[in-house]
């Protein structure tokens, strides 16, 4: 399979996970990529020139020659396959069926119980600071029904909200499963990082950036605290996540994060 020539166009947000988790397979590949910011907090996804781009107004989108892939878990794979290594995909059947299961959860499950996490704990304050009639046209904008109920109950109500009750629980299980399935393997599916590694782990450094340490410690969580300690520490994964984020706003999160940790505690019963 010919892979397309030129520099692919990346246009992406610095901390949304759908674009960590496709910068980090780019850089574990070795492709450098030439960056374009879409500014979510201000709707630049919604804008007439992007959704030329991307008609569903997400993130990422990359475009490469003559290709323009918006859809993330398809566009993982098609990077393994144009570019044979690293080899990022099991070749066991069975590894391989676990990797898109991991995939899956991410895409269908966490992701926007992510979201929600974020933007009420992170992202509020900016978006009731809009003008509400800007606010009400961003959020109107959003093609996806679910994400547009989830963003508005983030900015409506805020820690209060029983999805978001619900979005720390789906985190709760999901990191619970990542511990279990570590605990007999280096990796999720095997003894080398694959596409199941490179999807999962925004969404979980995501929780520590947010400064929510105590569901990742290490008392708790063993072998997943020493997983995420040794993937943070290769240099695609700085590279494509986070050399994308200053000092001041991963302290700027964990403070959002420890101003809402009291409701978490008690909504977690840690």
């Amino acid at each position: 399979m010919t892979v397309p020539t030129g520099i692919p166009r990346l246009y992406h947000y610095p901390t949304s996970g759908s674009s960590q988790k496709l910068r980090f397979a780019l850089a574990e590949k070795g492709v450098h990529w030439e960056d374009h910011f879409i500014d979510l907090l201000q709707g630049e996804q919604h804008h007439e020139s992007y959704r030329r781009i991307n008609p569903k107004g997400v993130v990422p989108t990359l475009v490469w020659g003559q290709y323009v892939l918006t859809e993330v878990g398809p566009t993982l794979e098609l990077l393994d396959s144009w570019i044979a290594k690293p080899v990022l995909r099991p070749s066991d059947p069975i590894c391989r069926y676990q990797m898109r299961c991991w995939i899956k959860r991410i895409d269908e499950v966490v992701h926007p119980a992510n979201g929600l996490i974020t933007y009420t704990i992170a992202g509020r304050r900016a978006l009731r600071s809009l003008p509400a009639k800007q606010l009400e046209i961003m959020l109107s904008s959003m093609p996806n029904i679910r994400d547009r109920r989830l963003r508005r109950i983030a900015v409506t109500q805020g820690l209060e909200a029983e999805e978001f009750s619900e979005a720390l629980h789906v985190h709760e299980a999901l990191l619970e499963d990542v511990n279990d399935a570590l605990s007999t393997r280096a990796y999720l599916v095997g003894d080398s990082i694959s596409l199941a590694d490179i999807t999962v782990v925004p969404y979980i450094k995501r929780l520590e950036h947010l400064g929510l340490t105590p569901m990742l410690c290490l008392d708790r969580r063993p072998d997943l605290a020493r997983w995420l300690e040794r993937i943070s520490r290769r240099p695609a994964f700085v590279k494509a996540i986070s050399d994308y984020m200053s000092a001041d706003q991963v302290r700027a999160l964990s403070r959002a994060g420890k101003r809402a940790w009291v409701t978490i505690e008690s909504i977690l019963e840690i």
